[in-house]
């Protein structure tokens, strides 16, 4: 995918009246205290004063850097979805050194732990992309949509690669990578949405993910 939504970026309105010196500290406070509030409110409920409040600056240092409360929760997902696409480009570079199946497993494992204490460090922008995110407008959905066409894509090639390498059996390689990815959706929905930990540390849910995974995978 090379032209995907997830990297669309908003324009930053400043405002010629403010006298307050845009800086990037600022403009990641405001995000952190957005994901804060979001989270705790939900995007209807909130206002930009509950932003301001929760960042400790005055209400025009706001739009110095957002045009509205719309611009600054793009921001956070769209961030929050290219954080994951960069793991993805980076998963991506490592499997080409794949060449056995002990290795795939153990790729596979370390990527998922990855992946999971990413989703684990955005865990307040990962639980507004789980719930209303798609409904706020038409530019989210799309994003998200990619995102997740992204993650189906990576594993659909990682499964190619195995069965061409020979180690993973002869099976529908896009039906799967959907129900993979489908796993983990609803894992983070679990974990980070509703606060199941499920009783096991991250890195025991990936390592029972791979072990459940390769069991239907290897010849």
């Amino acid at each position: 995918m090379t032209d995907m939504s997830v990297s669309k970026r908003i324009a930053i309105v400043g405002s010629e009246e403010a006298t307050v010196e845009k800086t990037p500290d600022r403009a990641s406070d405001l995000l952190a205290a957005a994901a804060r509030v979001f989270a705790r409110q939900g995007f209807h409920d909130t206002k930009v004063s509950d932003i301001v409040g929760e960042a400790k600056v005055a209400q025009g240092t706001f739009y110095l850097y957002f045009k509205n409360k719309q611009d600054i929760y793009f921001r956070l997902v769209s961030g929050c979805c290219q954080r994951v696409l960069d793991h993805l480009a980076a998963a991506s570079a490592v499997r080409k050194q794949v060449k056995t199946a002990n290795e795939a497993r153990e790729n596979s494992l370390r990527l998922m732990i990855e992946l999971f204490r990413l989703l684990e460090s955005e865990e307040a922008i990962l639980r507004l992309i789980l719930t209303d995110s798609s409904s706020i407008d038409p530019a989210i959905d799309k994003m998200l949509i990619s995102l997740k066409e992204a993650l189906v894509e990576h594993v659909e090639l990682h499964l190619r690669v195995g069965i061409q390498d020979g180690y993973f059996r002869q099976l529908d390689t896009k039906i799967i990578a959907q129900s993979m990815v489908g796993m983990v959706y609803h894992l983070s929905f679990e974990r980070f949405v509703r606060g199941r930990d499920l009783g096991v540390p991250l890195e025991q849910l990936a390592q029972e993910i791979v072990n459940f995974e390769y069991q239907g995978l290897l010849i």
